[in-house]
Parts: structure tokens; C-alpha cells; sequence
């Protein structure tokens, strides 16, 4: 189950918003086929692994990290069918798929059929991998990712809003497949007027842009930025009651949301988007966008990019903020998870969970 694990992850970012799934074909003790779910519209990881076998898969063992999937509604056949054709000896399974419409069907079809089946094989990390469909299935929600690169000392600018170019080569590429990942990136009105930025997804065999979001709670941004130069849908969060003044570009919608507090009210923006399609968003700041997100407890990851340089000066914008009256609950700040931490070129990325 671990080398399928391994498989799926060769899936990520393009089987996106499919889940990542690998499949393994053991038979007499030996491998005879690995595969996984490359892209979304392509093949599943079993029939994949199946086309990669070195001989017939009649009779094997497949270890699957998601539940085989057993809907006709789709671009591809259902693998239950696949399974039933091949016969396999046994099918072990990492994780149920969380789909209520789909959750244990797939495993009740094979043991029906008289084909032994075994689940919960390594099911904590077969379900790490897809934390964000998880999280869709069971909560209707969008996955939220907030990155930044930022100094030792968590500066993201000079006090004159230079930011080019904290992190490394390496990491901005890395950020690239990030975006390549995600249908829709947030930022922050002050990012669009400092930077006009393109937020583009610039990574190889790229095919789809995604959606931008922008908050703007009272209207500030050029409607003539570059980040509407691209094909694709970008949303204006406005304040409830706002009206707007001038052309709206035609690929942008205004999504109006009332505020809680200082801030406006995000956890009604992340229902909104999820109702217009978004399942993975990621927040690109800046340092008070990132707060926003950071205090309300509507963040599932946050992937710090650490730079080895010192920013000193003392207005220098930092990569997380919220208003001085907000109060933590205990201790000076919010804790967070460290779940994983690997170098690149010559930054530090941490990432962290809740």
C-alpha cells in the first residue's frame, strides 16, 4: 500500500479535483503492475496499473488507496466492472471514498461478487493525500491553503513594498504547482494595487487557469488590473450594500458579503464560492488577507516558504496580521501543527495544519 501511495502522488496536480489514487498488482509475491489517476478525464489507477502489468492480472492481488470507484455517471467506466472481469484474488483498500453517494458501494459490489476485500490498509495517510476531497465530501466546503514566502524575521516586503525576490527560483516554481492545484486564489485588494499581479498558474502542461477572488471590501481596486487580463472568472468581494462605479470587465462577478467585525465575513465567502464550483482555494495574501483567515479558523494548511535573509526595517509589512483589539483566547498567539518540512534550493518550507 505504501508503493500505491507513492503512485498516486505522480498524479498531483493534474488529476485535480479528482482525488489522487494508486493501484499495485502483486501476484505470487512479486509486482507485476503499477498505476495511478494521472489527470482528470483520464484513466483510473487500476486499469492503468492493469495496462502496465507484465503479465495477466487474473487472479492477483490489487492493493487500491481509494475504494474503486463504481459510478456509470462519469468520463470513465466504473473499476468495479474492471475488478469483475479481472477476478482478482483479493482487493485491499487504503480509504473508503468519502462520497456519500458512492461511500462503501464499491467495496459491497466485490465482496457480492465473491471477491475478498479488505479496507483501512494505511487509511490515515491514503486519506492525507486527498485531505481536500475529503474535506468537500464531508463538509461542503473548500479546502483553504494560505502560502507565503517570507524572511527569517516574517517580513514579505521592505518597507517600501519591495518584495522581489524573497524566495528562491526553486520555491516559486514549487509555488507554481501549487496554483496548478487549486481552482481559485485569493488576495487582497492592497496586493492588486501594489503588485498588479497576473496570479497565473505559469507550470508545465498547465490547462486551466483559476479563478481569482479578490477582497475588497470598499471597491479600491483599477478595474483595468492585469489580473483580468487572463481567460477566466474572477470574483470582487465587495461589503454588503456596496455599489460599485465604472465598467465592470466582463469576466468579473461582485459577490457581496456582510462584515463580522473588522473584517468581512469569510466563512459566508468560502460557502459562496464552494457553491460556484470552488473545491481548493488558494490565499496569496497579503499579510492582512492572510490574517483574516489565520484568526477566524478558516485555514486547513499554510505553507511558509523561509527564506535565509533578515528584513530590518521597522515598517516592513509582515506575513500575517490582524487588528491589535483582536484577543486570542490563551497564550500570545494561535498554535499551529507542523505536518511536514523540506528544503528547497535555499529555503525552508514548512507546512502546517490547524
Amino acid at each position: 500500500m505504501s508503493k500505491a501511495l507513492k503512485e498516486a502522488l505522480k498524479g498531483d496536480p493534474f488529476a485535480y479535483p479528482n482525488p489522487l489514487v494508486g493501484c499495485v498488482i502483486v501476484k505470487k509475491g512479486k509486482i507485476i503492475g503499477k498505476g495511478y489517476h494521472g489527470f482528470f478525464g483520464g484513466p483510473h489507477a487500476e486499469p492503468s496499473a492493469v495496462k502496465n502489468c507484465s503479465e495477466s492480472a487474473k487472479g492477483a492481488d490489487f492493493y487500491i488507496t481509494m475504494e474503486p470507484c463504481s459510478s456509470i455517471n462519469k468520463k470513465t467506466p466504473p473499476c468495479t466492472d474492471l475488478l469483475l472481469q479481472i477476478k482478482p484474488k483479493k482487493v485491499f483498500i487504503g480509504s473508503l471514498d468519502p462520497n456519500p453517494a458512492h461511500n462503501g458501494k464499491g467495496v459491497e459490489i466485490l465482496r457480492k461478487a465473491g471477491i475478498k476485500t479488505e479496507t483501512g490498509i494505511l487509511s490515515k495517510e491514503c486519506e492525507n493525500i486527498n485531505s481536500s476531497f475529503f474535506k468537500n465530501m464531508k463538509e461542503n466546503m473548500p479546502y483553504v491553503i494560505l502560502k507565503f514566502a517570507q524572511s527569517l524575521n516574517g517580513k514579505i516586503a521592505d518597507n517600501k513594498g519591495n518584495s522581489r525576490w524573497i524566495s528562491c527560483e526553486e520555491s516559486r516554481f514549487f509555488s507554481q504547482k501549487l496554483r496548478a492545484g487549486c481552482d481559485c486564489i485569493i488576495a487582497g485588494a492592497k496586493t492588486i494595487i501594489k503588485d498588479n499581479p497576473l496570479l497565473t498558474v505559469r507550470y508545465p502542461k498547465a490547462v486551466k487557469q483559476p479563478s481569482v477572488c479578490i477582497i475588497d471590501g470598499c471597491g479600491k481596486i483599477p478595474l483595468n488590473a492585469s489580473v483580468f487580463k487572463a481567460d477566466r472568472k474572477v470574483f470582487i468581494v465587495v461589503k454588503k450594500g456596496f455599489s460599485f462605479k465604472g465598467k465592470i470587465p466582463k469576466n468579473a462577478r461582485i459577490l457581496e458579503i456582510p462584515l463580522k467585525g473588522d473584517f468581512l465575513n469569510n466563512k459566508i465567502l468560502l460557502k459562496k464560492l464552494y457553491k460556484e464550483g470552488i473545491r481548493r482555494i488558494l490565499v496569496e495574501g497579503g499579510g492582512e488577507t492572510h490574517g483574516q483567515f489565520v484568526f477566524s479558523g478558516l485555514f486547513d494548511e499554510i505553507y511558509a516558504f523561509i527564506s535565509p535573509i533578515i528584513i530590518g526595517q521597522k515598517n516592513s509589512p509582515s506575513s500575517v496580521v490582524w487588528p491589535d483589539n483582536y484577543k486570542i483566547k490563551k497564550g500570545l498567539g494561535i498554535e499551529l501543527k507542523l505536518k511536514e518540512e523540506k528544503n528547497i534550493g535555499k529555503d525552508k518550507l514548512l507546512i502546517f495544519g490547524k
